[in-house]
């Protein structure tokens, strides 16, 4: 229940003034909820009674009484709060739920004022005196004075002005012209004729919206309706629209409006500046049409129907057709689900600024736009790699952060054809074996992480895995940027298929990658010292784990570099992790193991891969590879409870046990030391299928979870044995 007065024994108007007590109690019995009151209150007694007197009595209630002696109707403000009470069961029982607070000299009615419902004002009586005793019989020194239902040219408190024409409607002015502290007025508008015809196209054109536009709409289409963060809108001559007084949007889409509109609707906050700016003007309306119109096709269709509604729409359906696009795990997924979903919409565009490399023409489903130029290019989308700064031009699209990301927001949300189109764009820029790190739009592109590439590994596996008939994108051709190492070719000069190409990276990583980046220098990289631009990768013959990296270069996930002179750090990796990272380890190990279980099934051809040793080339079976990892993760990553279990050379550096270390073999031997977030990417892609067998021998047996690996098919051990399950 919501009360007019404070809990405590102390009367408001002795805190206060007589002149807010009306308008208080108005508001109150306003709230969408229970309201409530005291009598002494609604007298306008200046105290209220105590509940540590036991002989305060209420003065005798007579309706039909005509002396100040005894309380009636006319009595403080009981009259009123009749009034107030009839009009809030009324608003109740009628669905009424919001409120808005209005002070204001004038008033404009954005339809005809049929009556002024309640209208009443606070006389104070000086000259009166309260007479106070045990009994509460003291009377105020106040009256109200109330009209109801009565028309605006019997009203006393205002007055009624000229007709003005406001956003292309006529528009009823009232002017303030005697409205006292401790007056209300309740109008009550009906809209005009004209308006109640527009309510009625709007929900004809509600109605038609989804089946009709929406359902021409890609999803790339939808990034651009929803989405688009500053940057992207500058590329197009815009920016996201600025709200006078307070913040531009963050979006120039309508997720820009719909997030706003999430914190004003829980707290029904119309006095919020997105409110006053629609109140105000229709430019929010032209922003949200005219940005669409510029569009060609089914955008600028959306655009029309905006500009339909001009002046009116206030809030749209923004997922209708977004779910539909979707896998049946988003469709038939929880509210979570869908919310996740949207990101896929979010951070996946197109745009010609930050294009992607083409693909090659001989793949089907390949899309293309047109334009004034080239006349027919492709056109599909990539992941922004962060929003607001990493979302356009060159700095757009970045290896790393787009093989991370992409199970998530293309896969599981049932895009696969894109999916398919940006594994194939990346695969056609490998060159020593990495994609880049920085895509830069296929001509600046930067080789200068290690983990990328698996990556992307990793990505073909999943979409091998979670698409029906996913093995057949082994054999999808792939435009090549750098058929041969040593020369960049145009694309179009080597096509193979993409089996070839994971065999190659395999390869280059068993034969030893060391080059050094194109171009290197300040130009480049303004905070990296002349060591960090030398890039290396191999494979340790003997753990099988890939290794490489140096002190001075980032070529791992958590690759910040430092940057000030003052801290003495410029040029140092805030977090070195050259030698084997224990994710790239376990990445690794995952894509030999899909490797082996994908020759044995017939999909990839090759078994092994060629070592060159002491002049001699001999090869190395992929199982065995497997295997090799196997038995070393354990020894060379744990670091058990019991000192006298682990086998490494440096136990002072030894911090914490029972912990997965970071790396192993660091120029910086600390550094191997390090508990940190990345063991778990280890777990996710190298151990699931173990833990999976644990579980299962735990809650289906009666059993209890042994600490030895259980007897199962070698292919379903993974190289992080049981101690993860601790």
């Amino acid at each position: 229940m919501f009360m007019d007065r404070s809990p405590n024994h102390h009367s408001p108007i002795q805190e206060s003034s007589m002149y807010d007590v009306l308008p208080r109690s108005t508001l109150v019995s306003m709230a969408c909820c229970a309201t409530g009151s005291t009598r002494e209150y609604d007298q306008l007694l200046p105290q209220q009674l105590s509940t540590m007197k036991e002989n305060q009595q209420y003065t005798c209630w007579n309706s039909e009484a005509h002396t100040s002696s005894q309380v009636n109707l006319q009595t403080g403000m009981l009259a009123v709060k009749l009034a107030l009470n009839r009009l809030h069961h009324k608003l109740a029982a009628e669905g009424f739920s919001q409120i808005f607070q209005l002070t204001a000299t004038f008033f404009l009615s954005l339809g005809r004022i049929k009556e002024v419902v309640v209208e009443a004002r606070t006389i104070v009586n000086c000259t009166n005196s309260n007479k106070k005793d045990d009994n509460m019989s003291a009377l105020p020194n106040c009256t109200i004075d109330i009209k109801e239902h009565i028309q605006l040219n019997d009203s006393k408190l205002v007055k009624k002005a000229d007709m003005v024409s406001k956003h292309n409607s006529v528009l009823q002015e009232v002017a303030f012209e005697k409205f006292t502290p401790g007056s209300i007025i309740i109008f009550r508008v009906t809209l005009e004729p004209r308006s109640h015809e527009k309510l009625g196209a709007l929900r004809s054109h509600l109605i038609q919206f989804s089946p009709h536009i929406m359902s021409k709409l890609t999803l790339a289409d939808m990034n651009v309706l929803l989405y688009h963060c500053d940057a992207e809108e500058r590329e197009d001559g815009r920016g996201c629209y600025n709200i006078p007084s307070w913040l531009p949007l963050n979006y120039g889409g309508l997720q820009g409006l719909m997030s706003v509109l999430a914190e004003i609707r829980p707290k029904n906050d119309l006095g919020h500046p997105l409110c006053d700016n629609l109140r105000q003007g229709d430019w929010m309306m032209d922003y949200v049409s005219n940005r669409l119109l510029a569009k060609e096709g089914a955008l600028g269709e959306v655009g029309h129907w905006f500009q339909a509604m001009f002046g009116y729409l206030k809030h749209i359906p923004r997922y209708l057709a977004v779910f539909k696009c979707m896998s049946s795990f988003v469709q038939n997924g929880s509210s979570l689900v869908k919310q996740l979903a949207l990101g896929s919409v979010q951070m996946c565009g197109v745009d010609h600024s930050w294009a992607m490399p083409t693909i090659s023409p001989h793949l089907k489903d390949v899309q293309y736009s047109f334009n004034e130029v080239t006349k027919e290019e492709q056109c599909f989308v990539s992941l922004a790699a962060g929003l607001p700064h990493f979302c356009a031009g060159v700095f757009r699209c970045w290896g790393r952060d787009t093989f991370i990301s992409l199970r998530g927001l293309l896969l599981l949300t049932g895009r696969y054809l894109e999916a398919r189109n940006i594994i194939l764009a990346f695969a056609g820029t490998l060159h020593h074996g990495l994609i880049p790190n920085l895509l830069g739009s296929g001509t600046n592109v930067r080789y200068n992480c290690r983990d990328s590439v698996w990556w992307w590994l990793q990505c073909i596996q999943e979409y091998c895995t979670l698409v029906a008939d996913g093995v057949s994108i082994l054999k999808c051709p792939v435009k090549r940027m750098y058929p041969n190492i040593s020369e960049q070719k145009p694309y179009g000069a080597g096509e193979q298929p993409l089996y070839d190409v994971i065999q190659e990276v395999m390869q280059r990583h068993i034969h030893g990658i060391q080059f050094r980046e194109t171009n290197p220098g300040p130009q480049l990289d303004s905070n990296m010292t002349d060591e960090g631009f030398n890039v290396e990768a191999a494979v340790d013959q003997t753990t099988g784990f890939i290794s490489g990296g140096n002190r001075f270069n980032c070529g791992t996930w958590m690759d910040k570099m430092g940057e000030s002179e003052r801290a003495h750090n410029k040029g140092i990796p805030a977090t070195p992790r050259d030698g084997s990272a224990v994710e790239i380890v376990g990445l690794c190990k995952s894509t030999v193991r899909w490797i082996v279980k994908l020759h044995n099934n017939g999909h990839f051809p090759y078994a092994a891969v060629n070592i060159r040793r002491g002049g001699q080339t001999y090869s190395e079976s992929y199982a065995k590879w497997d295997l090799k990892i196997q038995e070393n993760f354990e020894k060379k990553f744990y670091i058990p409870h019991d000192p006298k279990d682990y086998e490494g050379k440096q136990p002072e550096l030894v911090h914490k046990r029972g912990i997965y270390k970071d790396s192993f073999g660091s120029s910086s031997p600390w550094c191997d030391y390090q508990l940190r977030t990345n063991f778990p990417i280890a777990m996710v892609v190298a151990a699931f299928r173990y833990l999976m067998v644990l579980l299962q021998a735990h809650y289906c047996t009666p059993v209890p979870l042994t600490l030895h690996p259980p007897k199962c098919h070698p292919s379903l051990v993974p190289p992080v044995v049981p101690r993860l399950v601790e």
